[in-house]
């Protein structure tokens, strides 16, 4: 974010003035504005916190509170070697300098324990190599972590520091983006830094995508449907055209005939108007129901009734439609019946056949089954 800085360099020690007492920290650079004098610092804590310095490649997000500071002591390529300069930068205001007079500064650790603000204490003849597992990251002046979240001793000096001035705290300018949704709640930073995040607008995406893919589906069997239809009409016509090439003595084809028997009421509307369609399909359902067995009239009604009507629809159907029911001397079929009939009993009348006709709808089983 910084104008000025090396982009080799990685990390800055940025001193800060809190009611004039003097803090610093280290900072990754992508979090510094210069030009402004703002730290960007995310809501974070602990080695979530820890993790996100050491490896400094998230970009600021509108979430994140910014500070103000004074100065940037130093930039450096490695954590590491910001972590030796961190403890010259507390010994003194210039990390350079080698004079023991030179003003010391505290770092910016602040550790929060029942109100009791203390901060940590170096021995001056300490190892220069500071432990990077027990390093201890905070907010800008601004953010207070608590004791226990590390494994290291906090030992009182006596001096008390003083929170920063609040009119230092400002809103982080920064582009405004969706705000992310966390998908994976439970997950440790340092074991797996790489979230999987969702922008609402992703979700919404999503949603549509799921609600597209059933509408395709629906599409495709509703387009499957109108083609078996077409492949049964180009058959019959295939059929009609053979058998007038053959001088009609070609065998015909069943295969071309809607499925049988009729399950409900929709199937019922569809195959009426297959039937008015063409002629040809009249005749070949009647060629297909003539070869129905049955030693008489009567018996041979009611097994052709079973080709021609499901279960289900029969107890939907009577002979005038009282009752909300399918009136059956409407409909194509009881043509075709009585056709298909006379074909193998040439006498039978059509009181007879409509008599057995009305008394097989009439006494349809209740559950829908045929007996």
């Amino acid at each position: 974010m910084s104008s000025q800085i090396d982009k080799a360099k990685k990390y800055s020690i940025v001193q800060f003035d809190s009611s004039g007492t003097k803090l610093v920290e280290i900072v990754p650079i992508i979090w510094i504005e210069e030009d402004q004098k703002e730290v960007f610092w995310p809501p974070c804590k602990g080695s979530a916190l820890k993790t996100m310095v050491k490896k400094c490649e998230i970009v600021p997000l509108p979430s994140w509170t910014s500070h103000t500071f004074e100065k940037i002591l130093g930039s450096y390529g490695s954590f590491h070697d910001a972590c030796l300069k961190l403890k010259q930068a507390e010994d003194t205001s210039n990390i350079e300098s080698s004079q023991e007079d030179d003003i010391g500064i505290r770092r910016g650790r602040r550790v929060q324990k029942k109100k009791d603000v203390v901060i940590e204490s170096r021995d001056s003849s300490s190892d220069s190599e500071l432990d990077l597992d027990n390093s201890l990251f905070l907010a800008p002046p601004t953010t207070q972590i608590s004791e226990d979240q590390f494994d290291i001793t906090i030992e009182s000096t006596g001096d008390q520091p003083h929170p920063p001035d609040e009119n230092n705290q400002q809103v982080a300018v920064v582009p405004e983006i969706p705000q992310p949704v966390i998908v994976q709640e439970d997950f440790d930073v340092e074991q797996d830094p790489k979230l999987f995040l969702a922008t609402a607008a992703d979700t919404a995406d999503i949603k549509s995508l799921i609600e597209g893919m059933f509408l395709i589906h629906e599409k495709s069997f509703e387009l499957l449907e109108r083609q078996a239809e077409d492949i049964r009409e180009i058959k019959a016509a295939i059929h009609t055209l053979r058998a007038n090439s053959q001088g009609g003595n070609l065998l015909p084809d069943y295969s071309i005939i809607p499925p049988l028997p009729i399950a409900g009421r929709l199937e019922l509307v569809a195959f009426e108007d297959w039937l008015k369609s063409s002629d040809s399909h009249k005749k070949l359902l009647i060629s297909y129901l003539s070869t129905t067995g049955g030693s008489n009239t009567d018996r041979n009604t009611r097994q052709v009734l079973l080709k021609l009507i499901g279960g289900s629809l029969r107890c939907q159907i009577n002979y005038t439609g009282k009752g909300n029911k399918v009136a059956l001397e409407n409909l194509e079929i009881l043509k075709i019946l009585k056709d298909s009939l006379r074909t193998r009993y040439p006498v039978a009348n059509d009181d007879e056949i409509l008599g057995t006709a009305k008394n097989w709808f009439k006494y349809a089983p209740k559950d829908g089954e045929d007996q």
